[in-house]
């Protein structure tokens, strides 16, 4: 069983005396692990840019994560690293591999380590800058989107709350979905003909056990119609859903943020539970997550 923690998880691990191999090992009995994201990496880099001692909470954060990352914590692929991985599932008839490689995993630590000892470089500078660019310019595209298309915005701001959820499933899986996820494959494969790109969404959205593809699709809707309803979406929203879709493949995502619990079970698949985090010592809370989780049958 793989438990994703979204990055203020890993914040409440720094801040309490949790011993990582107490707790892994104590998880791994019942063959459970704790994951993160690159996301996670980067959001807690961001400390580093702050006043004062944010560079020694930036040191404290990834002092931990290490020594959870020591004790077998495992990270996901990068989203858009996922569809790559399902078209190969698909086209080779074998298993999704959603975590990194071997190879992938070592440089990973050996950032951590780096982070770790304080040493925050123009490399991970520039991709923190690159993050709040692409959250910034998202966000404003989604409004311009909807403004030069009344009639899609009406369509949208149509559906009430309590019909989103049976639309979206079945808007996932229409010809307008189908679309949606070419045009993700199309920025992946920019030479690959748009028929091909077509015909391996259409077959990758029909298969539920390709969770990323759909959660992709479902993502993007919920975002036009969230904005359409609002006006606008809030600047945080899209780091937010970025955790939600790192998530995909794991049995359960944990966040502090109640909020999440407006949109996350929307965006992923019924076999990846939603929890909230409640404030209690945290070790006990995510072994009794853990053991709850396992005595329950989730479907697919």
């Amino acid at each position: 069983m793989c438990i994703y923690l979204e990055t203020n998880l890993w914040n409440v691990l720094c801040d309490h005396p949790v011993d990582a191999d107490t707790l892994m090992g104590s998880l791994g009995a019942g063959a459970i692990t704790l994951d993160f994201s690159d996301h996670c990496v980067t959001e807690m880099a961001k400390t580093f840019r702050g006043y004062g001692t944010a560079a020694d909470r930036g040191r404290q954060l990834f002092s931990c994560l290490r020594r959870f990352v020591d004790a077998g914590a495992r990270c996901t692929k990068q989203n858009m690293e996922l569809l790559p991985a399902e078209l190969t599932a698909l086209t080779s008839s074998t298993e999704v591999e959603p975590f990194l490689s071997t190879n992938e995993h070592a440089q990973l630590r050996a950032e951590i380590d780096k982070l770790a000892s304080g040493i925050f470089d123009e490399a991970a500078n520039r991709l923190i800058d690159e993050r709040i660019e692409f959250a910034k310019r998202t966000r404003q595209a989604q409004i311009d989107h909807l403004e030069l298309r009344p009639e899609m915005k009406q369509k949208l701001m149509a559906i009430s709350p309590d019909a989103f959820p049976a639309w979206l499933d079945e808007q996932v899986l229409s010809p307008d979905g189908q679309k949606i996820l070419a045009g993700h494959l199309m920025r992946i494969y920019p030479d690959a003909p748009p028929s091909d790109a077509f015909g391996y969404a259409g077959a990758l959205l029909a298969n539920p056990r390709f969770r990323f593809a759909r959660g992709v699709v479902r993502a993007d809707l919920y975002y036009n119609w969230r904005c359409a309803h609002r006006g606008s979406n809030r600047p945080d929203l899209i780091d937010d859903m970025f955790h939600v879709l790192n998530a995909t493949y794991c049995d359960v995502y944990v966040s502090k943020e109640k909020n999440q619990l407006e949109y996350a079970g929307l965006l992923l698949s019924r076999a990846t539970r939603v929890e909230i985090y409640d404030g209690s010592p945290v070790d006990t809370w995510l072994e009794k997550l853990a053991t709850n989780c396992a005595t329950e049958t989730v479907p697919a």
